[in-house]
C-alpha cells in the first residue's frame, strides 16, 4: 500500500507540481514531507503524518521548517543497511566554494536536498548548498578550513551513497558524484 501512494506522490511531483506556482509554506514541501514519511514509517504511520502536516496547510499557519521525526531508538530497522557515509571535496572545489560563496566569517558548508533542480541522485530533487553551522550532523570533512557536512535529517537523499566533490575544469564549478558506499 505504501508504495502506491509513494507512486502518487511522485506522479504529482513529476507531473503536477512543476505547473503550479510555488505556494508552500513549508521547508520541505508537503510532497517531499509525504515521500519521506512514507518511506520511513510505511502506510499506516506515513500516513498519519503526512494528514498533520496537511491540515497545517492554511493561511493562519505560519509555515517554516518542519522535518519528518526519525525514528526512535527503540525501533529495530533503525540504521538498517546505512553504513557510515564519507564526504569528500578536493581542494579547489573548496577554494571555489570559499570564493564562490565570499566565507569571511562563516566556516561551514551544509550540503542538502533541495527540491526541484536537475542533476541530483533522487529524481526531482538536487543538492542544495548553504552556509550556516550543523545541529546534528552525520557526516563531514575539513577542506582549506571549512567545514563541509550534511544534517541528520538529510541523511535519506543520500542513502547507500557517499558524497564526492571534485572540480571540473572544463565548467569552472564543482562537480557532484555519489559514489555507491560499500
Amino acid at each position: 500500500m505504501k508504495y502506491i501512494f509513494i507512486g502518487l506522490i511522485r506522479f504529482y511531483q513529476l507531473a503536477i507540481s512543476p505547473f503550479t506556482p510555488a505556494t508552500c509554506r513549508f521547508y520541505p514541501t508537503c510532497s517531499a514531507y509525504a515521500l519521506e514519511a512514507f518511506q520511513r514509517f510505511g502506510f499506516f504511520k506515513g500516513g498519519i503524518l503526512t494528514i498533520k502536516r496537511i491540515s497545517k496547510c492554511h493561511p493562519f499557519h505560519p509555515g517554516g521548517v518542519d522535518y519528518v521525526p526519525e525514528k526512535k531508538e527503540e525501533d529495530k530497522t533503525a540504521g538498517k543497511g546505512r553504513d557510515i557515509m564519507e564526504i569528500t571535496v578536493s581542494e579547489q572545489a573548496a577554494k571555489w566554494y570559499k570564493e564562490e560563496l565570499d566565507l569571511q566569517n562563516e566556516k561551514n558548508i551544509r550540503f542538502f536536498p533541495r527540491y526541484g533542480g536537475v542533476g541530483g541522485r533522487i529524481a526531482g530533487f538536487s543538492l542544495g548548498i548553504k552556509a550556516e553551522a550543523p545541529e546534528n550532523e552525520s557526516a563531514s570533512t575539513l577542506v582549506e578550513g571549512i567545514h563541509f557536512f550534511i544534517e541528520e535529517s538529510d541523511d535519506w537523499y543520500f542513502e547507500g551513497a557517499d558524497l564526492s566533490v571534485s572540480y571540473d575544469e572544463t565548467q569552472k564549478e564543482p562537480k557532484i558524484e555519489y559514489p555507491e558506499n560499500n
